[in-house]
């Protein structure tokens, strides 16, 4: 750990590093406190967020959403098909702009949704599941039945980055922008970018695997 790290680690933890005051507090000159930066970033200890603002990472895990793991633990022992809960029913604790109502999304294989929503409403009997729905389907369902908890099913053969039946941070990520910039689930476009900026953050993105992914999905 270099001297720039230590303090950094004691005065700036979960702050954002503003390049010029620190300049200003520290005995180095402006290329070497680049290279120091620089050094941390290739470390995979910190992140620049804007042209001279910095952040240290922070390594943690997502709560995902408890109703999320308890059907997913359930249907697991129901069905034998592959199924991928994704999107913001992994990423929902990201969100900024907390919506109305949450759309949660699941993958399952093709020819298996029917299953897995009948499964689902047994499970869950509260909680409304839409198979292959269209985005004017969604808001139906939120403006006319005031739904404010939506399962999303979609069919489909994406189900690489999982573990137990849920998507990992970044892949999700790549579900939640494909499902958005293809207009199929209600959701705020500029709060993407805020997430993605919050797995950077809290170091939960593994570039391969995100690039890898997103190649597969056409993005």
């Amino acid at each position: 750990m270099n001297k720039l790290q230590a303090y950094l680690e004691h005065e700036c933890r979960n702050k954002e590093i503003n390049f010029e005051k620190l300049i200003d507090k520290l005995p180095y000159k402006k290329s070497r406190l680049y290279e120091l930066l620089n050094e941390l970033i290739q470390k995979n200890k910190a992140v620049k967020i804007a042209e001279g603002i910095y952040k240290l990472k922070e390594t943690e895990t997502i709560p995902i959403p408890h109703e999320i793991i308890k059907l997913s633990n359930k249907l697991k022992k129901a069905i034998t098909r592959k199924f991928k809960f994704t999107a913001l029913s992994v990423l929902f604790p990201f969100v900024h702009h907390t919506p109305y109502s949450i759309t949660y999304t699941a993958y399952a294989e093709k020819g298996s949704g029917e299953d897995f929503k009948d499964a689902i409403s047994r499970i869950e009997p509260k909680l409304t599941v839409l198979l292959n729905p269209k985005k004017s389907d969604i808001m139906l369902i939120i403006n006319e039945a005031k739904e404010n908890k939506i399962l999303v099913i979609r069919e489909n053969n994406y189900f690489y980055g999982k573990e137990h039946g849920i998507a990992y941070p970044d892949t999700a990520f790549v579900d939640l922008y494909f499902e958005v910039s293809r207009d199929k689930i209600p959701f705020m476009k500029s709060d993407l970018k805020e997430i993605l900026k919050e797995l950077m953050l809290k170091d939960l993105i593994n570039y391969s695997r995100i690039m890898r992914y997103a190649h597969e999905r056409k993005l």
